[in-house]
């Protein structure tokens, strides 16, 4: 019998209930050790060792802190967020995401974005 591999996983993890948004600590500032354990908890446990992880710089500048061995990239929380929030993707959606950066970058939002 053939396994069937998931193509595409998404998962987001926010807080739920508790003290209010600007209580929490900010994701900014975590190591890439750090970094790469909260991102892969959005991974399929078998995958998760062959993740590629993308996350943030000490300067805020989004990198690659592993590069991975798997068809999975994992990205870590945005240190920009009060919300804690990691997610994988299939590489085939990597152009996707390179590009929703690209126009986050530029300032392009709502609507403009869908039609760029």
């Amino acid at each position: 019998m053939t396994r069937l591999r998931p193509a595409f996983v998404l998962i987001a993890l926010a807080p739920v209930g508790g003290a209010p948004l600007s209580a929490q600590v900010p994701w900014s500032g975590l190591s890439a050790e750090t970094q790469i354990r909260l991102a892969v908890q959005a991974a399929p446990q078998e995958m998760r060792d062959g993740a590629t992880v993308q996350g943030y710089a000490a300067d805020g500048a989004f990198i690659t802190l592993r590069e991975g061995t798997n068809d999975l990239v994992c990205m870590a929380p945005n240190p920009a967020s009060q919300q804690l929030e990691v997610s994988c993707h299939h590489a085939g959606l990597e152009p996707f995401f390179a590009r929703g950066r690209e126009l986050s970058a530029q300032g392009v939002t709502g609507q403009d974005r869908v039609m760029a």
